[in-house]
């Protein structure tokens, strides 16, 4: 692995796509699990996002994603955390399942909050990492879930154990194919 962050990144949220005409969506939730390549050192954060606009939230989204009025009480506006997301995401690599979905969504709260600044331009997607490494007849996570000992606490559709369970995704897959090894190559 190389010698810097690996950011694994989830979002949930509240419609597909912040442009949707009749959903649009926002984060609800957002982790960061970051992993040093070298060390090994381990950094989670995880934020419950204030909605704008729950009008415009799609119910289905709503419920996969257990949000409650209650359960987002001490949510943050996103733009107390803006700083410290784009700190982050800033340098390292940044690691998804559906990584575009994610950052799509990150990119347009980041803007909408004021920051104009670059996201870290190393990205692996570890949905793509499924299609080409494996056999499986799906792709999402919590298919992967069923077949794979990905297993870190917590409820699926909740930000930070996607994000654990997608870097324990990474982490499997990236030594089932040798990309473990210890070196700095960019491949």
């Amino acid at each position: 692995m190389r010698d810097c962050w690996y950011h694994f990144v989830d979002t949930e949220t509240s419609s597909l796509s912040p442009f949707a005409k009749n959903y649009k969506g926002e984060i609800l939730e957002l982790a960061i699990y970051s992993v040093h390549g070298k060390t090994g050192e381990e950094v989670d954060r995880v934020w419950r996002v204030k909605p704008e606009h729950i009008e415009t939230a799609h119910p289905r989204s709503l419920e996969v994603n257990g949000y409650t009025e209650e359960g987002w009480s001490k949510a943050v506006p996103f733009f107390l955390i803006r700083e410290e997301v784009a700190e982050i995401l800033s340098e390292g690599v940044l690691v998804g399942h559906s990584l575009a979905f994610d950052l799509r969504f990150i990119r347009f709260e980041l803007q909408r909050a004021g920051w104009d600044g670059k996201l870290s331009h190393l990205h692996i997607c570890t949905r793509q990492m499924v299609v080409e490494h494996t056999d499986f007849e799906k792709t999402s996570l919590d298919y992967c879930r069923s077949v794979l000992p990905l297993t870190a606490p917590g409820r699926a559709h909740s930000a930070l154990k996607d994000a654990k369970d997608c870097a324990a995704l990474f982490f499997l897959l990236a030594s089932e194919e040798g990309l473990s090894a210890d070196s700095d190559s960019d491949s």
